[in-house]
């Protein structure tokens, strides 16, 4: 089981930003993206070209971006998987309180036919690996994120938490930990339906979700793991209107231990890692381990027993100045909690989602050690902000 699974699955959601300068003269943006049927497409990008000033669209297709008046005269481009990809001038745009209605169209372009020798995808694989850190967005800037996680009893809402937080991207420190600041957080807690159980978030495991970054680490699809999987080529499609190859892998028939099964999309022109689709595996899911340790131990002197069912995970990547940053994320869990003693027997399901939501690369001073979060501390154990109330429209 991955680290991923055993924190409980992160989770995340949408908050937009625009991305500015300190102290600069901007006008305000707002729009919705839709497809030709007026049906609103969540996670469209919009952003100045020339510059790193970026933002997506929330669930329901609404943006908010913020643009100094230096690049008034520059052209904003809106894309969408699948969709042609346009660019409008902001000054065209309706300022302020006025909302834009913004319509792409989809594009029919198919997935060629392979009529040459099949690529060797484990090559391919590792010659992603290998270009990592010239792909890798490493510019000094302040990310700002978002996530939020609801855990159901059934159908039944057992908890929700939510937090903006921040962090600090440096080239310094590739091979550590990005340092995170919260900014704000609330939690709700039904404690009778928890059942005494605890659910949440660790700074440690906002790092986990950023595969590139954590890939030679021990996070999900490591390459420790390489070793026990079968990778496929699937063929070519399109990402973000960018060529890319996809990957399919699977757990080794003869490995007794769960790991995934899923998609990798590649950037044909730069094989970066752009996309990630995965699931456990069926082949081992069987062998799947909530907890391991201390957290295994403590399950069994409490007589509890937690089962995984099936989970669901969905990262995606962005370019921003030429190379590519961690954008969105969702997970889906499925699990059943048990315990004769205490006397339950329940599914739960875990949904989440995640977003960075804005970079700044103008904020490149590092955080005061005094604002940062350990490595393993739980957020949720960080105090609610009174009257936390922006997330209302996401």
């Amino acid at each position: 089981m991955t680290l991923m699974i055993k924190r409980s699955v992160i989770a995340f959601l949408f908050i937009l930003l625009g991305i500015q300068s300190a102290n600069a003269q901007y006008r305000t943006i707002r729009g919705q993206v839709t497809d030709e049927a007026k049906h609103p497409l969540a996670s469209a990008n919009i952003g100045i070209i020339s510059n790193s000033i970026t933002t997506i669209t929330n669930r329901s297709g609404r943006f908010t971006l913020a643009i100094p008046a230096r690049f008034q005269n520059d052209s904003l481009r809106i894309s969408y998987t699948g969709f042609q990809t346009i660019t409008i001038a902001p000054k065209d745009l309706l300022p302020d309180t006025s909302l834009n209605i913004i319509i792409l169209t989809k594009s029919f372009t198919g997935l060629p036919e392979v009529v040459v020798t099949i690529p060797d995808a484990r090559e391919l694989i590792m010659e992603a690996v290998r270009r990592i850190p010239q792909n890798i967005f490493e510019d000094s800037a302040t990310i700002s994120s978002f996530y939020r996680e609801l855990v159901r009893k059934g159908e039944k809402p057992m908890v929700l938490s939510e937090a903006a937080f921040e962090l600090f991207n440096t080239a310094k420190i590739q091979n550590k930990r990005r340092p995170v600041r919260l900014l704000q957080k609330r939690s709700v807690l039904d404690e009778k339906e928890t059942a005494g159980l605890e659910f949440g978030m660790s700074t440690e495991a906002i790092h986990h979700f950023d595969i590139v970054r954590e890939i030679n680490n021990k996070g999900v699809l490591n390459t420790g793991d390489f070793k026990n999987y079968i990778f496929r080529y699937k063929g070519e499609g399109q990402y973000a209107g960018q060529p890319v190859i996809m990957i399919g892998f699977d757990q080794n028939d003869e490995i007794k231990k769960s790991l995934y099964k899923g998609t990798i999309l590649l950037d044909k022109a730069t094989m970066a890692f752009v996309s990630f689709e995965f699931g456990s595996s069926p082949k081992g899911i069987k062998y799947a381990e909530y907890a391991s340790g201390k957290m295994k131990l403590l399950l069994r002197l409490l007589s509890i027993s937690i089962t995984l069912n099936g989970d669901q995970y969905k990262i995606n990547y962005r370019k921003l100045n030429n190379r590519w940053i961690l954008s969105d994320a969702k997970t889906f869990t499925s699990l059943t909690f048990k315990s004769h003693r205490r006397q339950f027997d329940f599914p739960c399901f875990i949904s989440g989602d995640f977003i960075n939501t804005a970079i700044d690369t103008s904020m490149r001073t590092p955080f005061d050690a005094m604002d940062l979060l350990p490595l393993n501390r739980s957020i949720k154990f960080e105090p609610d902000e009174p009257g936390f109330v922006y997330w209302k429209d996401y």
